[in-house]
C-alpha cells in the first residue's frame, strides 16, 4: 500500500484527449492499475455535455468535475480523467470569449500531462461506434456480460438493407454507419486545431500498437510520465502487472471487420475516403 501511495505521489497529472472508441477506457484502466491510483475516469459525461448544449447545466457546472480530477490540493487526490472530444466542436461554437478563456485555464493553470491516445483505422472506429450506439455494448470484460447480444451479419448478405432493432440483428447501411465517421474526422480535425491554437503537446499513443504490444506501450508510457526517476525494471513490472490486472477485452468480431472494409470502400466510392490520411493526421485546420 505505501508503495502505491508513493508511485501515485510522484506520478503527474495526467488527462488523456481521445474520441470515442479508440480504447479509452482500457488505456486508464491499465494506467489506474499500474499507478495504483485513484480510477481515471470520464468525469466531463456526453450527458453532461447535452445539458450544456441544451441550455440546462452551465459551463463551470460542466467543469466542475473536471477542475476536480486535476486538483492536486484535494484531501484525496486524483490522478486524472479523461475527455472524449466527439462533441467538442459543438461546445467551443456554444462559448463565448470568457468561457473559452475559462477552458484554456484548465489546461494552462492546471497543467496536467496530456496523453493524445489515437485510433488509426478510422473506418473500423466509426464502425465500432456505430455497433456499440446500436447495441448498447460498450465494453466487454473476461468473464459472461450481463449485456444482450447483438447479431452482426456480414455486408455482403445485407446490402441495401435496414438495420433490425427489434429483431436483435444489425445489418449494414452506408448512410446509418457514415455519420458516425463524420463525427469521428470532424472531431479529431477539431481536437488538433485546438492543441496547435493553444500551442499544448501531448504524449501520442497510436491504438494499434497499444493492442499490439500492450505491455510494450505501457511500460514506454510510464517512461514518458516518470522520466529518468523510476529504474526502466521498474517499469517494466508495474506494466507487465496491470496488462495482466485488466479485465477488459476487445470487442472486434470478424462480422464488423467486414463492415469496416465495405465502409472503407463505400468512402472511396463516394469521394470521402480524403477527410484524413490513414495515421489519423488531420488535413483541415480544425
Amino acid at each position: 500500500m505505501t508503495y502505491g501511495l508513493r508511485r501515485r505521489e510522484r506520478s503527474p497529472h495526467i488527462l488523456v484527449l481521445t474520441t470515442s472508441r479508440s480504447g479509452s477506457t482500457w488505456l486508464c484502466d491499465l494506467l489506474t492499475r499500474a499507478l495504483k491510483c485513484h480510477p481515471i475516469r470520464e468525469d466531463v459525461r456526453p450527458g453532461h455535455i447535452q445539458e450544456f448544449l441544451d441550455g440546462q447545466r452551465d459551463f463551470d457546472r460542466l467543469l466542475e468535475p473536471l477542475d476536480r480530477a486535476l486538483n492536486r490540493e484535494a484531501l484525496v487526490p486524483g490522478i486524472g480523467s479523461k475527455l472524449i472530444w466527439d462533441a467538442m466542436p459543438q461546445v467551443e461554437k456554444a462559448l463565448s470569449e470568457s468561457q473559452k478563456t475559462r477552458l484554456a485555464s484548465l489546461f494552462r493553470a492546471k497543467k496536467p500531462v496530456l496523453i493524445r491516445l489515437q485510433r488509426a483505422d478510422r473506418a473500423s472506429q466509426a464502425v465500432s461506434r456505430y455497433l456499440a450506439f446500436q447495441s448498447g455494448i460498450w465494453h466487454r470484460f473476461n468473464h459472461k456480460s450481463a449485456v444482450r447480444e447483438v447479431s452482426v451479419v456480414p455486408p455482403s448478405q445485407s446490402v441495401g438493407t435496414e438495420p433490425a432493432g427489434e429483431s436483435g440483428t444489425l445489418m449494414y447501411q452506408y448512410e446509418s454507419v457514415v455519420p458516425h465517421y463524420h463525427t469521428l474526422v470532424q472531431a479529431e480535425n477539431h481536437l488538433d486545431g485546438f492543441l496547435r491554437r493553444m500551442q499544448l503537446t501531448c504524449l501520442e499513443v497510436k491504438y494499434e500498437a497499444l493492442t499490439e504490444n500492450p505491455e510494450r506501450q505501457l511500460r514506454d508510457l510510464l517512461g514518458a510520465l516518470f522520466g529518468h526517476s523510476t529504474p526502466e525494471k521498474a517499469l517494466g513490472v508495474w506494466a507487465r502487472r496491470a496488462v495482466k490486472a485488466t479485465r477488459f477485452v476487445s470487442t472486434s468480431r470478424t462480422a464488423s471487420e467486414a463492415w469496416s472494409e465495405r465502409l472503407r470502400r463505400d468512402l472511396v466510392a463516394r469521394g470521402e475516403d480524403n477527410l484524413h490520411d490513414y495515421w489519423g493526421q488531420s488535413k483541415g485546420t480544425g
